[in-house]
């Protein structure tokens, strides 16, 4: 089954770092588990755009838009190895300074600004989107030849 969904890298354009969440609650069908670190990440209503969503989604997990809009940059097929395969519309959010983040949801709580080499070199607790998910944004800022400001 193919479930739509939403991906966000937030960086910062001062540090260059990316805004992580803590997962909060488990769920089986996605590999999502408690207390694996993620970007934000959330379903596709029906009737909903991709755009729609992750502005619901930023409000829900961050509290907010902190003045950020959404940047799609590509989309991938993630298998999650269950029967369940994610089409992931991917979103990168900019903010000129990090901010300390207010999530609505009680299912995730901040869990801070890392490198790009940081999240790579992460062997546990990961959410298993976000590697390819930044493997596909780093592929993007590369195939841009730009610095994405």
């Amino acid at each position: 089954m193919i479930i739509p969904a939403v991906g966000m890298v937030v960086r910062s354009l001062s540090t260059g770092r990316f805004l992580l969440i803590e997962e909060q609650a488990s769920n089986l069908l996605y590999k999502k588990e408690s207390g694996s670190v993620s970007f934000v990440f959330g379903h596709i209503d029906k009737e909903e755009s991709s755009f729609d969503a992750i502005c619901r989604e930023m409000t829900e997990e961050l509290g907010g838009m902190y003045g950020m809009v959404p940047y799609f940059f590509g989309e991938i097929l993630f298998d999650y190895g269950t029967g369940y395969y994610g089409h992931i519309f991917l979103y990168e959010g900019r903010v000129q300074e990090e901010f300390i983040a207010c999530p609505k949801d009680a299912d995730v709580k901040l869990y801070g600004w890392k490198t790009s080499a940081d999240i790579l070199s992460f062997l546990s607790h990961i959410r298993c989107e976000v590697k390819p998910v930044l493997r596909a944004f780093l592929s993007y800022r590369e195939e841009c030849d730009c610095d994405c400001t």
